[in-house]
């Protein structure tokens, strides 16, 4: 009766979703043009149908450098933000066991797992032409999975 309520009773169970699609974002050529603005490079076959890995993300040989004299003349065809970016997943999870003790005093029991499935979750690409990391991911975004155990005394 009462043994069995205290110990199946007074659970609560939390979580929170992240999921979103990769953003977005602009590539830059190596080079200035003559207002020193960074040059926009002529895109020639889809940057996205690359490989997807981290030594390459896109497919770095879509993109073209305009000749230095003619960057003073136009920039290239490439539109805005034509590649995107690693999508990004989270899920935090917790747990909270409530403890009845006398009138209004309760203690609460707590499990708090953030990342809980510990998704790897890539950082953005080097965007700028003529770089070592041009198409290369080089960081993470956010933390692995992290646990933290609690007490709570409620009164």
């Amino acid at each position: 009766g009462a043994t069995m309520k205290a110990l199946l009773g007074g659970w609560q169970v939390n979580g929170i979703a992240q999921m979103q699609t990769g953003f977005p974002f602009q590539i830059r050529t190596a080079s200035s043009n003559i207002q020193g603005l960074s040059g926009r490079p002529d895109l020639i076959c889809d940057p996205n149908a690359g490989p997807g890995t981290t030594a390459e993300w896109f497919d770095t040989s879509c993109f073209v450098e305009l000749p230095r004299a003619a960057t003073a003349l136009r920039q290239g065809n490439m539109g805005r933000n034509v590649v995107r970016g690693p999508g990004f997943e989270r899920v935090d999870l917790s747990l909270f066991k409530n403890i009845f003790i006398k009138g209004d005093h309760r203690l609460q029991l707590r499990i708090e797992a953030f990342n809980a499935f510990n998704k790897l979750n890539l950082g953005t690409p080097g965007f700028r032409m003529g770089t070592s990391s041009f198409g290369r991911i080089t960081s993470t975004n956010g933390d692995g999975r992290i646990i933290q155990l609690g007490l709570k005394y409620n009164r």
